[in-house]
């Protein structure tokens, strides 16, 4: 009716109290900016980095006072339940490994009431606001069992929990002082005070399934270090086994005993359990495989779920400052492995879901563990940081995720010189600004620094490599930059080889100093990458007639060796790395072969090179001729049956994979994967059926260097890396 007023007021004549019925949704506005505004003050009050400013309003600060006790109220009796159910389960816990014989938990009475639950918290806070006549009501059963209650075939739908077996006492000692030595230092996400105290002295690991999973991985990783048999699968001698026992527990147990919850702190143990798992599977033949990139993401999505990808993200609202820096580190570890393994299998960072550059997240404390939680901490002078690392980590990090977006997102015809003259510059500046502490110097006495700084500089090669590299002109072809592209052809090549021989020449010092192996997920893919660069080098300059003879050719390919000798070390622990040696061996014999066959000095040098290998000569003319005819027909026979003696190191890939012919097994791709017709098709059909040929004739026809170069550019495991 007119003025507002309905038509029943109006006929009785009594004050109309429709328009009052808008109050209630009035109510549940403030309610939830009332909720809202409580969580960002408590947050502001307790952050450590921005000092809080009250409001000098007297009323103002009597309303926020009056928001803040609701909100405690409410966290209060949250707890309270939480304590409650807690110590219900905790009682009904065997004493021995409690866990998981299949047992079928309490029935679940409502949906988790946690903090991190927003339908939840917003309803517990919309009840402070029920008028109290009316608040009996709430006492009234208003939850269906059938809805609520946990039905018998959900139940079913859980997996069994295998009992959790872990190493012996001594063992597992052992094995934890290799792990803070060794790992660690590189995968900064455990504090190693409260880490020791939750396992020796409460131990923790037989009560909680998540600790004891964590537990578990951190025996995994550290066994790659320990010569001590208990370490290997029972049964074999295969160290490539080692810790594997312990890491196939915890694959099990990932959907059941690890299921996501947001209760602290599991929720920090499974994060931790995510990482741990990545940096176990770099070393596995999995390693090469989509695994760890989808589990760095699952880690990722977990944390954005938590609200702890953010710095006023609810997630760290009541923790301790120790528990919210452990938090803090796993997110940025997580996304450090993100950015990497997708810089390395070619994904575009714009297509991540949290991207490295825009985390608006807190950055790890740059002080020792002793100082972790304490407001205002500073490292002490003169005592180099040892968890500093992890900040010039993240930052060269940041600027390969840069090279993924300005350079490989259009192309090398995409990027302008402002672009590579800006990125290179940043590299520079990084490197300079490194801490002298962490600054490479194969003399270092503390080997947690000779790690870290390793790690760092190999970093900083690949990332220098990944720069350039696209700028490579893909020889015998027609693609590769233009006349305005912003280097000349000659100029990424020489940065890019320049780069890889000093991280050879870093690895081997490495080496040299007997620290043991260098835990670096990324380690075996960026030696990879620069025995690639090396190998294409040594192509481009036996264009210029450079290498004419084997002493020659052995000169040029030292860095190269170097390469071969890192993955040859690393692979009695890392298959991955056994995987890669082989195709780089594969790769060599086929470039000597294509160099010196194409030499006028092909008699010269010496003729007991590893890479050469000694056939029985068949023709009457030059021996050294013959070797190379029986060379080619045995590499290129499709019959493989004098594999060992061709790729001697080869032998168990041979047996693995059987002495047919079999592109996977000595390059790593299927023949699938090879186009029709292409010049490697071209190249593997005509050398096949030309190699019954040449027994006869004792002649061998030479592939060219456009069809070898061709081939080290498509091959589906080395021609991704020039363009991802």
């Amino acid at each position: 009716m007119g003025g507002g007023i309905c038509t029943n007021c109006l006929r009785a004549k009594a004050e109309c109290v429709h328009t009052r019925r808008k109050e209630p949704k009035e109510r549940s506005k403030t309610s939830i900016q009332s909720l809202k505004t409580a969580k960002e003050n408590v947050a502001k009050i307790l952050s450590t980095t921005t000092p809080y400013a009250h409001s000098p309003d007297a009323a103002e600060t009597q309303k926020l006072l009056v928001e803040v006790a609701h909100y405690a109220r409410t966290l209060e009796e949250q707890v309270a339940s939480l304590q409650a159910q807690s110590l219900r389960n905790t009682t009904q816990l065997p004493q021995q490994s409690p866990l998981l014989d299949g047992t079928e938990r309490p029935k679940e009475k409502h949906i988790a009431e946690t903090p991190t639950n927003l339908g939840w918290q917003f309803t517990r806070v919309a009840m402070q606001y029920v008028p109290p006549s009316s608040r009996p009501m709430l006492d009234l059963p208003w939850r269906r069992p059938e809805i609520w209650e946990r039905q018998p075939w959900e139940t079913l739908m859980q997996p069994q929990r295998p009992r959790l077996s872990f190493p012996e006492d001594d063992l597992i000692t052992s094995l934890v002082t290799l792990f803070f030595l060794k790992v660690h230092p590189i995968v900064n996400i455990l504090h190693e005070a409260t880490f020791r105290t939750a396992l020796f002295t409460e131990r923790l690991h037989v009560r909680d399934p998540h600790f004891g999973a964590v537990v578990l991985l951190v025996c995994a990783l550290a066994s790659r270090h320990s010569e001590d048999p208990r370490v290997m699968v029972e049964g074999t001698t295969d160290e490539t086994s080692c810790g594997w026992k312990w890491f196939a527990q915890v694959r099990q147990m990932m959907g059941a005993a690890c299921d996501w919850v947001s209760v602290h702190p599991q929720t920090l143990y499974q994060l931790q359990l995510v990482i741990l798992s990545i940096a176990f599977l770099s070393g596995t033949a999995m390693g090469s495989r989509e695994e760890s990139w989808l589990l760095a993401g699952q880690g990722l999505r977990y944390a954005e779920a938590c609200a702890l990808h953010r710095r006023d993200g609810y997630g760290y609202t009541g923790l301790h400052p120790l528990q919210a820096e452990l938090y803090r580190r796993a997110v940025w570890v997580l996304l450090l492995f993100d950015t990497i393994v997708g810089a390395l299998q070619g994904r575009q960072g714009r297509d991540a879901e949290m991207q490295i550059d825009e985390l608006d997240l807190d950055l790890p404390s740059a002080c020792d563990e002793d100082y972790w939680g304490e407001p205002g901490a500073v490292q002490p002078v003169g005592r180099p940081s040892r968890t500093v690392f992890l900040l010039g980590w993240i930052e060269v990090v940041k600027i390969l995720w840069d090279i993924q977006n300005t350079v490989f997102a259009n192309g090398p015809d995409g990027a302008t010189d402002e672009d590579v003259h800006e990125l290179d510059a940043q590299l520079n500046v990084w490197l300079q600004e490194l801490p002298e502490h962490l600054k490479w110097n194969a003399r270092l006495t503390d080997p947690v620094f000779l790690d870290q700084s390793a790690v760092l500089y190999i970093s900083y090669y690949h990332t220098q490599i990944t720069l350039h590299r696209v700028f490579i002109p893909v020889p015998g072809s027609d693609s590769g930059p233009t006349s305005d592209s912003p280097q000349p052809p000659a100029l990424p090549l020489e940065i890019c080889a320049a780069a890889a021989r000093a991280n050879a020449q870093l690895l081997r010092a490495h080496g040299e100093r007997q620290n043991g192996f260098l835990n670096f997920p990324g380690l075996v893919t960026s030696t990879f990458d620069c025995a690639m660069v090396l190998l294409v080098n040594i192509l481009n300059e036996s264009r210029q007639q450079s290498i004419q003879t084997q002493d020659e050719f052995d000169a040029a390919t030292s860095d190269l060796q170097t390469c071969l000798a890192i993955m040859k070390t690393y692979e009695r622990r890392w298959r991955f790395a056994g995987r890669r040696y082989d195709s780089i061996r594969a790769g060599l014999n086929l470039v000597k072969f294509a160099v010196l066959s194409n030499s006028s000095g092909l008699h010269a040098g010496s003729a007991d090179s590893e890479a050469r290998p000694q056939t029985a000569s068949t023709s009457s003319g030059s021996g050294s001729s013959t070797d190379y005819e029986g060379f080619a027909a045995q590499y290129f026979s499709p019959s493989m049956v004098n594999l060992p003696e061709l790729l001697p190191d080869n032998l168990d890939a041979a047996a693995t994979y059987g002495a047919e012919f079999d592109l996977e097994a000595i390059f790593g791709f299927e023949a699938a994967a090879i186009g029709a017709g292409s010049s490697v098709e071209r190249l593997w059909s005509a050398s096949a059926s030309a190699a019954a040929a040449a027994a006869a004739q004792n002649a061998m026809p030479v592939p060219t260097m456009t069809e070898i170069d061709l081939h080290m550019f498509t091959h589906a495991g080395w021609g991704d890396w020039t363009r991802s």
